[in-house]
């Protein structure tokens, strides 16, 4: 009994300070010391990470502790991939979300171009949410096809709320009984080329070709839409066939861009 006792009073007399092998900081050390720790587990000790959910270690999590960030939450990003649009467009959304659009506040950042201006308006920076949401030149788009885009209540909505609450609605916009999420997808992907056209392009289209350009795309694929065709889901094969003596028959093709150009042609 008195070897036990005197091993108790050697362990208690040793300074805790002494237990920490490594030289920290006071405010620190005390935080550590002042867990409390229970005599009566049963469990062993393991090493935990309070910067991750499940206690382990990522790079990410000790970034954003090493930059005093708050924790990230993990957003569910599946409503982008169910978009009724083409893949190319659910892609540009993403990049949109992410903020990782190649507009000149994120060039300027890389140093790539001088000035972080938008190039349109002049007016502020061309930050992603700008060219989208705040340009009067590229907005005016968004108006004209969809006038309940920018309601006071949408406006209280910050830029990825904004983009999924659009990009989700499934009610008709009027303009040929289209989806509004349809014609809001199409629109965004039209305001991105409209504004590389007119900065890289010396005749650009005007916005109000891009407008017919838009409803035309919008309207193409919702018709060819598997939800929206009735012939979804039936395999058909089609070929050339030869006329009937002494018939002769005439092949046509043609294109039109927007309300300008068109062309035909045929063969007999």
């Amino acid at each position: 009994m008195r070897g036990e006792s005197a091993k108790k009073e050697n362990v208690t007399s040793v300074d805790a300070h002494d237990l920490i092998a490594y030289q920290l900081p006071k405010d620190i050390l005390d935080q550590i010391l002042a867990v409390p720790i229970s005599f009566s587990s049963n469990r062993d000790d393991t090493l935990s990470w309070k910067g991750g959910l499940d206690g382990s270690f990522s790079p990410s999590h000790a970034y954003l502790i090493a930059r005093n960030l708050p924790p990230s939450t993990k957003d569910d990003w599946r409503w982008i991939w169910k978009s009724q649009t083409f893949p190319k467009i659910q892609t540009f959304i993403w990049l949109l979300s992410h903020e990782r659009l190649k507009c000149f506040e994120f060039l300027n950042k890389l140093g790539i171009t001088p000035s972080a201006t938008c190039p349109r308006c002049h007016a502020a920076v061309e930050s992603v949410e700008h060219l989208i949401r705040d340009c009067p030149v590229f907005v005016s788009i968004l108006v004209d096809l969809l006038p309940g885009t920018f309601t006071q209540t949408q406006r209280d909505l910050d830029f990825s709320a904004w983009l999924k609450y659009n990009c989700k609605r499934k009610d008709s916009n009027g303009v040929l009984n289209i989806p509004w999420g349809v014609i809001f997808c199409f629109a965004l992907w039209g305001i991105w080329l409209h504004r590389n056209q007119t900065l890289y392009k010396p005749h650009a289209y005007p916005v109000t070709t891009f407008r017919s350009l838009i409803i035309e795309k919008a309207a193409e694929f919702w018709a060819l839409h598997p939800n929206h065709s009735p012939h979804y889901g039936q395999i058909r094969y089609f070929k050339w066939s030869k006329p009937s003596h002494p018939s002769i028959k005439l092949n046509t093709d043609g294109s039109v861009i927007g309300n300008g150009k068109a062309a035909g042609g045929g063969v007999f």
